[in-house]
C-alpha cells in the first residue's frame, strides 16, 4: 500500500464541488487535479520537458508548446469583431478588445488610475512606493520597469533597433519610429475637438488645443547649484550637471572613448562606420555631423564673396 508521505508536494482529499485539494509545499498554491499540480511543480524545479521541433525552446507543459507553435505556423485564429487585429491567444485578444470599449478592470486604490493590465497597475504601485529595482551601472538613474531600463541602456550602447524602410532613419523606441512614419505616409490621426486641424503626434494636439483654450503650459524649474543656470526639466538638469562633474556615462563599445552626451557617442560611432550622412548642395563633399557642414558651406560663402570683392576693391 503507497503512502502519501512520500509525496511531499500536495495533500490529498478528494475532489468534491470544486475543492482545491492538491497543494504546493514550495508556494502554497492549490490544484483541483493531481496533474495540474505536477505540471505546476515543474515551475520551481525548471523541468521543461515539451520541446518546439522548430526552434530550442522548451516549455513545462504541453499547452505552452501549444501556444508557441503558433508563432512559427503564423496561425491567429482569435480575431477583433472591431477592427482587422488577429490574435494567437484569446487572453491577447481579450486585452486588446479593452482598447475599444475602454474597460480598465486594474484600478489603483492609492489614486484614480486604472489600467488595462494587471502588470501595468503593478509597475505603476512603484510610482507610490518610490521603488526603482533597475538601476543603470553606467549612471545613477533607476527606472520603475524592466522595459523602461531597457530603452535607456540602448542609449548607453547608441543601438537604435527601430529603423525607417522608407529613409533609413533609425530609433531606440519602436513608437517613435511609428510616429516618424507619419512623415511619409501623412497621416495625422489626432483631430482637433475645436476645428477641423489634425496632427501626426498627441504633443502637438496638446500644443494647438491650447490656442482655442487659452490655457498656459505648466513649466518647472530646475537650478543648478553650481551656477545660476535654470533648467525646464530635471533630464535637461541632470545632463547639464555633467559639465561640473566631468561624468561620461556614454562609452564607445570600439575604443576608449567616452562622452558626457548621447548624441556624441552616436556621432562618434560614425568615425568608426565612416557613415557621412550630412552632404554639401554645392560639392561632392559629405560629413559626419550638421555641425560640420555648416562650417563647410560657410566657405563657399566666403569664396562667392571673395570673387565679388576683390582685395583691390577694398584697400583702394
Amino acid at each position: 500500500m503507497s503512502s502519501l508521505g512520500c509525496i511531499p508536494f500536495f495533500r490529498a482529499g478528494g475532489n468534491s464541488a470544486g475543492k482545491k485539494s492538491f497543494s504546493c509545499s514550495t508556494c502554497g498554491k492549490s490544484f483541483a487535479r493531481n496533474g495540474y499540480l505536477i505540471e505546476h511543480l515543474r515551475i520551481h524545479s525548471g523541468e521543461k520537458l515539451f520541446s518546439c521541433s522548430q526552434c530550442p525552446k522548451s516549455f513545462s507543459c504541453s499547452n505552452y508548446l501549444l501556444k508557441h507553435m503558433q508563432v512559427h505556423t503564423g496561425e491567429k485564429p482569435h480575431s477583433c469583431s472591431y477592427c482587422q487585429k488577429s490574435f494567437g491567444r484569446l487572453y491577447c485578444l481579450q486585452k486588446h478588445m479593452r482598447s475599444h470599449t475602454g474597460d480598465k478592470p486594474y484600478k489603483c486604490l492609492l489614486c484614480p488610475r486604472a489600467f488595462i493590465e494587471d502588470k501595468t497597475l503593478r509597475v505603476h504601485m512603484r510610482t507610490h512606493t518610490g521603488e526603482k529595482n533597475f538601476q543603470c551601472s553606467q549612471c545613477n538613474r533607476s527606472y520603475y520597469s524592466s522595459s523602461s531600463f531597457q530603452k535607456h541602456e540602448r542609449i548607453h550602447a547608441g543601438v537604435k533597433p527601430y529603423i525607417c524602410d522608407n529613409c533609413g532613419k533609425s530609433f531606440i523606441e519602436s513608437v517613435h519610429l511609428q510616429t516618424h512614419q507619419r512623415v511619409h505616409t501623412g497621416e495625422k490621426p489626432y483631430h482637433c475637438s475645436h476645428c477641423p486641424k489634425a496632427f501626426a503626434n498627441s504633443g502637438s494636439l496638446q500644443v494647438h488645443t491650447r490656442l482655442h483654450t487659452g490655457e498656459k503650459r505648466k513649466t518647472k524649474s530646475f537650478n543648478c547649484d553650481q551656477c545660476s543656470l535654470t533648467l525646464t526639466t530635471l533630464h535637461n538638469l541632470q545632463r547639464h550637471m555633467r559639465v561640473h562633474t566631468g561624468e561620461k556615462p556614454y562609452s564607445c563599445s570600439l575604443c576608449s572613448k567616452t562622452f558626457s552626451q548621447s548624441n556624441g557617442l552616436q556621432l562618434h560611432m560614425k568615425s568608426h562606420t565612416g557613415e557621412k550622412p550630412f552632404s554639401c548642395p554645392q560639392c561632392e563633399k559629405s560629413f559626419y555631423s550638421a555641425g560640420d557642414l555648416r562650417k563647410h558651406c560657410k566657405t563657399h560663402k566666403r569664396e562667392k564673396f571673395s570673387t565679388i570683392v576683390s582685395p583691390e576693391m577694398i584697400f583702394s
